[in-house]
């Protein structure tokens, strides 16, 4: 058989392939944690292929895995997003749709946070998680919290102001004086940043 190094027992060996050996999360007992950090990029890859596949479910718990390892990992943060984003887009159930955005949001915002330099796409989809976010807020008439989603929407370049004129799902926000004040709010910042 295989000879073990003087003092180097298997449970050391266990500990030291394992960062999270030992440790317990809050919550997150059904997670497998065991692999390290060298297998992340296989569990994306393997995440990614399951997403594309079709098995949305195991592609999240898939990437909430990696996550657990690696809480800043870029790849499996717009993943994991995107899966999210694209439930609340599907789902029915009021409660199911507003964890799914909820989910989704706290991801974004956890990759921007984590990266001086979003990529393109990074900073696009941001804007659309916080626009349907604001939609969301909208929908149940909580329009102090859309105007704010809007907002951050637009700092990322998004056009959030100018999607809420043409968007039938927004139109009662439209209509209300928060929005229209934020809208004057946006217009004379715009304007002003032009002349600049």
């Amino acid at each position: 058989g295989r000879k073990e190094l003087p003092g180097a027992t298997a449970e050391r060996k266990a500990a030291a392939d394992d960062p999270l050996a030992g440790m317990s999360l809050p919550g997150k007992s059904t997670l497998d944690t065991r692999f390290g950090a060298n297998e992340v990029e296989k569990q994306l890859r393997i995440a990614m292929r399951t997403a594309r596949d079709g098995d949305q479910e195991k592609a999240a718990q898939l990437l909430d895995q990696v996550l657990a390892v690696e809480p800043i990992n870029r790849e499996a943060l717009i993943g994991r997003s995107s899966l999210a984003f694209e439930q609340w887009r599907k789902e029915k159930a009021p409660e199911a749709r507003s964890a799914a955005i909820e989910k989704a949001v706290g991801l974004v915002r956890t990759l921007r946070r984590a990266y001086d330099a979003p990529k393109a796409h990074e900073t696009e989809f941001f804007g659309r998680v916080l626009y349907a976010y604001a939609q969301q807020f909208a929908q149940t008439r909580r329009f102090d919290e859309a105007i704010k989603a809007l907002d951050e929407s637009a700092e990322s370049g998004f056009e959030a102001f100018f999607s809420v004129e043409v968007d039938e799902k927004m139109g009662d926000l439209r209509k209300s004086p928060q929005f229209q004040a934020a809208l004057k709010a946006h217009d004379a910042a715009r304007l002003v940043a032009a002349r600049e």
